[in-house]
């Protein structure tokens, strides 16, 4: 019989399994390997001005430290214009998961902002939406257009990956976050592609 750690990297594994079977324009080869490093980014978030405030870059790297010793998982996603549902079921994870660990961070790939740009603003989301508009982060990560999403733990490796809209993938992905968040897959040095 299958441990409760084993049992949830299955979960895990089966939920991304359709990030495995990356669709017919995303390069598999591009795609960052599961227990690799994330690459870094930093993006300036869609935000209200604020005329007595410098902007500043979000970037990863901060994320997963955000928190020493109590960040343990981080939810970085690809999205469009076509994905405000997505960003609503983030923040339902946001609202259940953030006090135990979770950071979100949502990469927007709209190549035509301005109106995605209001969108965001007006829905209030509790994590950054990032304007990618030109792909340059999205290139790195080997994602030629949204959804695509990407679970890393709190040293920002890569716990596992998507093709799916977040909607598509609620149960196991937060099955996923939840176990992350409540330590019982293992942060160190996680590996799911074996």
């Amino acid at each position: 019989m299958l441990g409760l750690r084993s049992l949830l990297a299955l979960i895990l594994l089966t939920l991304l399994a359709g990030g495995s079977a990356v669709a017919g324009d995303v390069d598999p080869e591009a795609v960052p390997r599961i227990g690799s490093m994330a690459p870094a980014l930093g993006l300036y978030a869609f935000e209200k001005s604020k005329d007595d405030e410098p902007r500043k870059a979000v970037e990863l790297d901060e994320r997963c430290g955000l928190r020493p010793g109590e960040t343990t998982a981080v939810l970085l996603f690809f999205v469009d214009a076509s994905g405000m549902d997505d960003l609503d079921k983030a923040n339902e994870w946001w609202r259940s998961f953030h006090r135990h660990g979770l950071e979100i961070l949502a990469v927007s790939v709209e190549p035509n902002p301005f109106q995605f740009s209001d969108d965001v603003i007006k829905g209030g989301f509790r994590f950054p939406v990032l304007d990618d508009r030109h792909g340059v982060v999205a290139k790195r990560y080997g994602v030629d257009r949204a959804p695509f999403s990407f679970l890393l733990n709190e040293g920002c490796q890569i716990l596992g990956f998507s093709n799916n809209k977040l909607v598509e993938d609620d149960e196991g992905l937060a099955a996923a976050i939840e176990a992350q968040v409540n330590g019982q897959l293992g942060s160190t040095t996680p590996r799911f592609d074996d």
